[in-house]
């Protein structure tokens, strides 16, 4: 079958600010260049810039990236000029993609919202069908209601004239359309770098539990996950937990050593490259998550693909993924419970068969495996499925 032009638009990208802000989104674009052709096209503001714009191009076989950063000086309309410098330059970059690369069949974006406003524009202007994939928790119950009304008409009219809505679980379609988001529905997770993250050669001797995320409390719950370990503690002490990430390293640190748990039971690390994740993985028995609330964190996936049984609280779509040969699920912010799920863990980590954990990664979330699904509703918008 012959290659589809995909067009990727995305509200989040990773970019020269931001450098891993919507990796997965980036992810899933490689992904979908396996099968088909496939041209990012991403709009960022860069406040060191004074006035112009700059573009950078990215280039590897049939997938290419063309990320357009602008600056501009402030003054009064601030804002208003920054909207519509973004909206013009994705115009000005569809244009070029059109000229330069090739007439899109299809446009893929990524994060409903603002994203989704320029692919309507472009379904009204030019007929172009778009899919969207979805991500974000902000759509979940505990947050939805922090979408303003005029928010949720503007996705509502987006998502309607979708050809296709593509969360990444099923929690988060029932979240979807419990907003009254309504169109048609495939669930796409989200995909691992299978060659990057392969399991250790053998079981480490240690007793290490690992947590990599943005370490942003409200969502990631790292104080709780503090609580929890400062209360194993009285129990035994012949684990370690390793945190890594990105906000207020120094003040959990500060809040490690007022427990009492700091350094002996527990370290903290400022973020690592995402290169490194895989070694770090590699390095410990188990991972551990405590949020609040989730969509999919990729950090899941990458564990279990290198053989890393998962504890986490049961949210979001973490729970089709996670059963008990794969880990642990325990009830949000029931710290009593995460302290008996590490325990046992600690005591019962070899029932945890590394190889079953790796073939159930490489079967859900392999490119391969997520690219056929992409090329499945590529095919079928278009008719030639």
């Amino acid at each position: 079958m012959s290659q589809k032009k995909i067009l990727f638009i995305a509200s989040w990208f990773p970019d020269r600010i931001t450098h891993s802000n919507g990796d997965f989104i980036q992810r899933h674009a490689r992904t979908a260049a396996l099968l088909h052709q496939v041209v990012v096209l991403f709009v960022k503001f860069d406040p060191a810039m004074k006035s112009g714009m700059e573009v950078e191009e990215n280039d590897d076989g049939n997938y290419h990236e063309i990320l357009i950063y602008f600056g501009h000086r402030r003054g009064f309309f601030h804002a208003l000029r920054k909207v519509w410098r973004y909206w013009n330059l994705y115009r000005w970059g569809y244009d070029y993609i059109r000229k330069k690369h090739f007439e899109p069949d299809l446009v893929h974006a990524n994060i409903t919202y603002p994203i989704g406003m320029f692919a309507l524009y472009l379904n009204l202007r030019y007929r172009k069908p778009y899919v969207i994939s979805e991500h974000w928790s902000a759509y979940l119950p505990v947050n939805s209601h922090k979408l303003s009304y005029l928010r949720r008409m503007i996705d509502r009219k987006v998502v309607r004239r979708s050809s296709r809505m593509l969360p990444v679980t099923r929690n988060l379609k029932d979240s979807l359309l419990r907003l009254k988001y309504q169109a048609e529905y495939t669930v796409i997770p989200n995909v691992v770098e299978v060659e990057s993250f392969t399991p250790a050669m053998s079981l480490p001797d240690n007793h290490t539990f690992i947590h990599l995320s943005t370490l942003h409390d409200p969502t990631k719950n790292i104080t709780g996950m503090l609580l929890a370990v400062k209360k194993l503690s009285e129990k035994r002490k012949d684990f370690h937990l390793q945190i890594i990430g990105l906000e207020n390293v120094e003040g959990y640190r500060e809040h490690a050593r007022e427990l009492g748990i700091y350094d002996k039971l527990v370290s903290v690390h400022e973020e690592i490259d995402h290169g490194q994740v895989p070694e770090r993985l590699r390095e410990s028995m188990c991972l551990l998550l405590f949020s609040n609330f989730e969509s999919l964190p990729c950090i899941i996936i990458e564990a279990l693909a290198c053989g890393i049984p998962v504890i986490s609280s049961d949210v979001g779509g973490i729970r089709e993924y996670l059963t008990d040969k794969e880990g642990i699920l325990v009830p949000r912010q029931d710290i009593g419970k995460l302290v008996e799920a590490m325990e046992y863990m600690l005591d019962n980590r070899q029932k945890y068969e590394s190889e079953h954990l790796r073939e159930f990664a490489l079967e859900n979330f392999s490119p391969e495996a997520v690219a056929a699904r992409l090329d499945s509703v590529y095919r079928s918008i278009s008719g030639d499925d």
